[in-house]
C-alpha cells in the first residue's frame, strides 16, 4: 500500500511537531510519525525533550525546590516547617501528569491543524521523497514531495 503526502516529518519532537504544523498551515498534506509510547502504551508525541529530557527533568527540579526553600528559607519569614518529608511516589505521579497533559496538548495541536499522526517505526528512508515502514498488519509506503526528520529521530 503507498499514500502520498505532500511532506513527510519523521519525530514528532520540537523540531518535527512545529514542522508539522507549519506545513499543514501552509496548505499542504502532512503526515508526522513518531515511535514513542509511554508507559500505558499510548502515544506520547514530543519527543525526547518532552517524555524523558527537559520537561520532567524541570518538574522534578521544582519540587526540589520547594522543599528546599520550606525547609531551609521561610524560618526567616517567620515560618516554622519543621519535619518535611518527600514523598517520591507522589512527586513521581506529579511528573507523569506533566509530561501527560504536554504531550496530549502536542497531540491536540497536530490534530486540530489537519497534521495525520501514527506511530510506527520507520524502517528506511528511501532517498528524499519515500519512507518505509512495517506494523503487525503489513507494510507501507509513504511518499512526499519532501521527507524531513525532527532534530532527536
Amino acid at each position: 500500500m503507498t499514500e502520498k503526502y505532500d511532506v513527510i516529518v519523521i519525530g514528532a519532537g520540537p523540531a518535527g511537531y512545529h514542522a508539522a504544523i507549519r506545513a499543514a498551515q501552509l496548505g499542504l498534506k502532512v503526515v508526522c510519525i513518531d515511535k514513542w509510547i509511554n508507559k500505558q502504551g499510548e502515544p506520547a508525541y514530543g519527543g525526547t525533550c518532552l517524555n524523558v529530557g527537559c520537561i520532567p527533568s524541570k518538574a522534578l527540579l521544582e519540587t526540589t525546590h520547594k522543599f528546599v526553600e520550606a525547609s531551609t528559607e521561610f524560618e526567616v519569614l517567620g515560618i516554622q516547617a519543621k519535619g518535611i518529608t518527600i514523598d517520591v511516589p507522589t512527586m513521581i505521579a506529579r511528573k507523569d501528569k506533566v509530561v501527560q497533559n504536554l504531550t496530549k496538548g502536542v497531540a491536540g495541536l497536530l490534530k486540530s491543524n489537519g497534521v495525520t499522526i501514527l506511530t510506527r517505526w520507520i524502517n528506511a528512508v528511501i532517498g528524499r521523497r519515500q519512507c518505509h515502514y512495517c506494523d503487525r498488519v503489513g507494510s507501507c509506503c509513504y511518499t512526499a514531495l519532501s521527507v524531513t526528520r525532527g532534530f532527536d529521530c
